[in-house]
């Protein structure tokens, strides 16, 4: 395992406190919030930073700038919803007959929450 490398940064007060504030509203460290978002960022293909730079240089000057925040907010939702949804029918798809009653689907339901929850315990 390769170790973690330090860097230093420097950030204007206002991008410093949504820093704080947000590694406080998800009870992680700042080194994780910013270790996420650059993952983010560095996975992005070339034009897509470009644009994102585009857009952030605009944005809090733009009337825009609500409505690029919930269209992110919509992209990584959908994301989510897909990638949860792909891993239901992975874990389950096969178990289920095609006109499953909503009986059959409640007990799955159940027995997947159940399995879940064993797992974690363990």
């Amino acid at each position: 395992m390769s170790r973690k490398k330090t860097l230093s940064a420097s950030v204007d007060p206002d991008v410093y406190e949504q820093l704080r504030r947000t590694a406080q509203e998800t009870g992680r460290s700042q080194s994780a919030v910013i270790t996420s978002a650059l993952k983010l960022y560095g996975s992005l293909p070339p034009a897509g930073r470009r644009a994102f730079d585009e857009i952030i240089r605009q944005v809090p000057a733009s009337s825009h700038h609500e409505q690029f925040l919930r269209d992110v907010q919509r992209a990584l939702f959908r994301s989510r919803w897909e990638m949860l949804a792909e891993r239901i029918d992975r874990e389950i798809g096969d178990a289920l007959p095609a006109e499953a009653s909503e009986k059959e689907l409640a007990e799955k339901a159940e027995e997947a929450i159940r399995e879940t929850r064993r797992r974690r315990s363990q």
